[in-house]
């Protein structure tokens, strides 16, 4: 990799990562969060919601001039109007920005316009900004039914992946709040509602992984010669990893949680692993669309 690739790396890292935790965090408070803790949680989050906003924001900004260097003769055409100009209104990458900053357009005055509905336009927009990425990479390569597919496919990983991973912060800020007395009912039911639908979410991400892995290599990904099939393959691992930690924080500690000192502890120290191993996983995932497949 040159120094156009390794930059064009940490923006979609930086980007995916940033839009699958908003998804996946905004969602979960919306929708799974009684009303009474949604605020404050949301507050405690303020942090991390800002950093992850200014993530979105430097990600699309840096996304067209990276592409646009890497596809022409490198840094010089990256602030290249003419080459940029063609790039935006003439690919699919140029597609994929265009909507993405059409989408921080929108959140932009909606929450201008609606403060109380920030929330679900926080759902709204990082949902709509993980689906453009749907518009680059592997699946636009195929043609006809099979690329609507492929497309379909990806959407509903990139959905269950954020729903899953991106929803563990709000596990951690909940748990403290099981042990007090004004928000513990609350804290242990919206606890109980992810538990509910994450098993639905990882069982979305193992199947639409497994379609899109077969979509692209064509078969399971055993031909370690090639760079793309060792990442996926350690990907796959890491996935299953997770997999387990997610079983065993749900079937085995969250069981001990009110009888032992120690489960709660080991609970969120599974949980930080499982948001590490997630963090690996984003790393590679973003280096998947600049390694040839087969």
């Amino acid at each position: 990799m040159n120094s156009v690739d390794l930059a064009l790396l940490g923006c979609r890292f930086v980007f995916d990562t940033a839009a699958l935790f908003l998804w996946g965090a905004s969602a979960f408070l919306c929708f799974l969060v009684p009303p009474d803790l949604k605020q404050p949680i949301r507050q405690q989050l303020t942090p991390l919601w800002t950093l992850a906003w200014l993530g979105i924001g430097l990600g699309v900004a840096a996304y067209l001039p990276l592409q646009t260097a890497r596809i022409g003769d490198g840094w010089h055409d990256a602030l290249n109007v003419n080459v940029l100009y063609s790039v935006a209104t003439g690919t699919s990458v140029g597609a994929a920005w265009c909507s993405q900053v059409l989408c921080l357009v929108m959140l932009g005055l909606l929450r201008i316009r609606a403060h109380a509905w920030r929330l679900h336009i926080d759902v709204l927009t990082s949902a709509l900004l993980l689906l453009s990425l749907t518009m680059t990479g592997h699946a636009v390569m195929d043609d006809g039914w099979l690329r609507i597919a492929h497309q379909c496919n990806d959407a509903l990983h990139l959905l269950s992946c954020g729903g899953w991973a991106g929803a563990l912060v709000v596990v951690l800020a909940l748990l403290p709040r099981i042990t007090k007395a004004d928000s513990s009912a609350s804290a242990q039911l919206a606890l109980r509602r992810f538990s509910n639908a994450g098993h639905i979410a990882v069982l979305l991400v193992l199947v639409s992984g497994s379609v899109s892995t077969f979509l692209i290599v064509g078969s399971w990904p055993f031909n370690w010669a090639l760079a793309y099939q060792r990442l996926l393959c350690i990907k796959i691992t890491l996935v299953l990893l997770m997999t387990t930690l997610a079983i065993v924080n749900r079937y085995l500690l969250v069981p001990r949680m009110q009888g032992s000192a120690c489960a709660p502890r080991l609970f969120v120290w599974a949980t930080f692993a499982e948001i590490g191993l997630a963090l690996i996983v984003m790393l590679q995932v973003a280096c998947f669309g600049m390694l040839e497949p087969v």
